[in-house]
């Protein structure tokens, strides 16, 4: 349970903190369905992944703000094999 709960903070902080697409976030995280992704994130937070972004970010993002941390990437590329916030 903890794995995955702190795979979706990872996730909402990627969705707040960048200005990358849903869908390049989801394949970070390690699914491949857009589909699978919005499901399994809808069923954590309660709203769709664009609903989140919307509803949480009070200012812009910088335009250099992309997935840049390699510590990130590589956190959620470990945690890809459960794929699912269950």
């Amino acid at each position: 349970m903890y794995i995955m709960q702190y795979r979706h903070e990872k996730i909402c902080e990627l969705m707040l903190q960048t200005n990358q697409s849903i869908k390049v976030i989801a394949i970070h995280a390690g699914y491949t369905e857009l589909s699978n992704f919005s499901r399994d994130f809808t069923k954590m937070a309660g709203v769709s992944p664009t609903v989140y972004r919307q509803q949480n970010n009070k200012g812009t993002i910088p335009e250099d703000n992309i997935i840049k941390n390699e510590s990130d990437k590589i956190m959620l590329s470990r945690l890809t094999a459960r794929r699912t916030f269950r």
